[in-house]
């Protein structure tokens, strides 16, 4: 027989752990103590790496920036570089030296909340995108002749820089390796990924009712964050790279952009590749550099 003292205990229960998870979908890697990592790592030793600072809003942040100059005199654009959540800048130190070795200047930022930047929370793509479009921005207010500008970005990063083309008409092209099409369907992945045994058996409403209360924590509308409510707005051309054995991510999400966008955008199925190596693939690099010759 189910007491009212257990009862109560278990909507006590029932909340905490929803405010548990809400705040574990909202708050930032550095929401308690930033990284203050500020030496570019080995994979970019003998480049010519500038260190800025950037300030962004109107929810207040200062981003970390390394701007990474091609041996070229005249770079042949401008390449920025996004990471996946819960990592930083230095996890697309060997993509940024190999831009570079092909004549593009690289930048490479620690995205709100992560690495040395601060900030407190995450908004799935909200604030990120505009972000990136006020450190261009502060590029060139600081001298930079950008030229044309590319935006490469994983996972979390890759969902940014697809908002970004979208909205930023600077950007000539985006290269998306395994993006997220919607905040509350990646949730559904990682649900599918990590849940086992009696967990598996936990309502899918239950976490979006967290994802809801993450929202209201961070100022996003899950309903509205994440590139397939973006994607149409731009005009640019557009990579998408995803492994087929991706179960964090799944192969679906970049179906589902390829499809939102149309004609211009091409979808690239990565054999066996996971969401933790699909980075590691040689035809990540190859298609890469291809598909900027040719769009940028």
């Amino acid at each position: 027989m189910i007491t009212a003292q257990s009862a109560v205990a278990f909507v006590l229960v029932y909340l905490l752990a929803t405010d548990a998870l809400a705040f574990s979908m909202a708050l930032a890697p550095n929401a308690v103590i930033r990284a203050q990592h500020r030496q570019p790592p080995p994979a970019l030793l003998g480049r010519a790496v500038r260190d800025w600072s950037v300030s962004v809003g109107p929810n207040p942040a200062k981003l970390a920036v390394w701007v990474v100059e091609p041996r070229a005199a005249e770079p042949r654009g401008t390449i920025v570089l996004l990471h996946g959540i819960r990592m930083d800048r230095r996890s697309l130190s060997g993509m940024a030296d190999t831009l570079c070795g092909a004549g593009y200047r690289a930048v490479l930022l620690d995205l709100r909340g992560h690495g040395a930047s601060s900030g407190r929370y995450l908004t799935y793509g909200q604030d990120e995108a505009r972000d990136v479009s006020q450190v261009l921005d502060a590029l060139e207010a600081g001298g930079i002749r950008l030229g044309p500008v590319g935006v490469f970005g994983f996972s979390y990063g890759a969902a940014v820089s697809l908002d970004v083309a979208a909205r930023d008409r600077r950007v000539k092209t985006a290269i998306a390796v395994s993006p997220f099409a919607s905040v509350r369907e990646v949730v559904r992945d990682y649900q599918s990924k990590y849940l086992r045994g009696p967990l598996k058996w936990l309502p899918d409403r239950w976490f979006q009712a967290a994802l809801d209360d993450a929202g209201r924590i961070s100022s996003f509308d899950p309903d509205r964050a994440g590139p397939e409510n973006s994607i149409a707005l731009g005009a640019a051309p557009l990579l998408l790279i995803h492994g087929d054995a991706d179960r964090q991510v799944q192969l679906r999400h970049s179906q589902k952009l390829e499809a939102l966008a149309g004609p211009r955008a091409r979808l690239v199925v990565v054999p066996g590749a996971t969401h933790d190596s699909v980075l590691s693939h040689s035809a990540v690099t190859r298609e890469t550099l291809a598909w900027l010759g040719q769009h940028l």
